[in-house]
């Protein structure tokens, strides 16, 4: 059972009995043309189709963009609703969409079941089957044994167990942002005595790095710390594993943070250059109107290098001493990062 029928059956109250609507509404409702401009107004009249031969199961099931989209794009060709439920309809009647939906129901009754302690572990294999975890069963009996319930069923213990580990995982994320944001501040701190802090950028890796060249390496040259130049592309796949595999790595964070001055240089960017610097590059044939196209020619003209991700380390006398391309292995970064500090 997948996390949408969890949701499905807990959120959305599925039960198999629903009130029918009277036929002179329903005939309204069928006869209803279709608004193709607006999937809130197809989305709000599906909901009215449950009493008009759908039951709540069909028109989840319908309303998951999945399932919605393929018929979307089929609306122009069907003026009214009636129409569209006579589309559906041979779906609703497929033995193997048939089954599940029995399967659903017959599940969703266990959440109205007496939520006690005696029934919660007589219960444990059903609302296995629904998709909960073994941890999660866990973690909400006892949030239901801290809340007192006097008659809680597993339907309403759910609901507000999720609702609430919801907000705790935002604020548990949200704490994580904020340690985080403090963490670079310090990091920006320690530059400041010899460096312009409002060029330093926070990156996607969780650390902090010059975007400018000269700015990084003026930066260096007043801390008389060796840099290490990352080129890179937006469109990059293997500079964003890098990032994430490579550059994320605790240790590499923490040679880069105490040791060097990080460069981090987009060729792609697309950031206009002012017009006093665009001018026609003999290297890249082509005219240098951008702040990636000015990277990619640093990197061509000083470096000697046409692909991204490429890593330069200069000495603290802003000497080349080692190059390198992609890796996926943390240890490399590592040794080439050592001979920037000459160990």
């Amino acid at each position: 059972m997948t996390r949408f029928f969890i949701s499905l059956l807990v959120c959305c109250l599925i039960s198999p009995l629903c009130r029918a609507q009277h036929s002179k509404e329903c005939e309204q409702l069928l006869s209803r043309k279709i608004n193709i401009e607006s999937i809130d107004a197809i989305t709000e009249d599906l909901l009215q189709l449950k009493n008009c031969g759908l039951d709540s199961f069909d028109v989840a099931m319908l309303c998951k963009p999945s399932m919605l989209g393929p018929l979307l794009s089929d609306l122009e060709h069907i003026p009214t609703y009636g129409d569209f439920f006579k589309k559906v309809e041979p779906m609703l009647i497929i033995p193997e969409y048939v089954t599940m939906k029995q399967n659903v129901f017959a599940l969703a009754a266990v959440l109205d079941r007496d939520a006690t302690t005696e029934n919660w572990d007589k219960d444990t294999r059903p609302l296995l089957e629904l998709g909960f975890t073994a941890e999660e069963l866990a973690t909400a009996k006892e949030f239901m044994l801290n809340k007192h319930y006097e008659h809680p069923t597993y339907r309403s213990v759910f609901f507000e167990y999720t609702s609430v580990r919801k907000a705790i995982e935002e604020k548990i994320a949200q704490q994580k942002r904020d340690s985080v944001a403090n963490a670079l501040d310090a990091i920006k701190q320690a530059f400041a005595p010899y460096c312009d802090i409002n060029q330093l950028k926070s990156t996607d890796y969780n650390t902090v790095a010059f975007t400018n060249y000269e700015a990084g390496m003026q930066c260096a040259k007043k801390m008389n710390r060796p840099v290490l130049i990352f080129f890179n592309a937006i469109n990059s796949v293997n500079s964003r594993k890098m990032e994430k595999m490579v550059l994320a790595d605790a240790a590499v964070k923490s040679m880069l943070e105490q040791n060097y001055v990080l460069i981090d240089l987009q060729c792609d960017d697309r950031e206009p250059l002012p017009k006093s610097k665009v001018h026609f590059s003999k290297s890249l044939n082509m005219q240098v109107n951008t702040v990636g196209l000015a990277n990619a020619e640093l990197k061509s003209v000083t470096y000697k290098c046409v692909y991204e991700p490429f890593f330069v380390v200069l000495s603290r006398a802003g000497n080349k001493v080692a190059t390198m391309g992609y890796t996926n292995i943390p240890n490399e970064m590592m040794t080439v990062l050592m001979k920037g500090i000459g160990k």
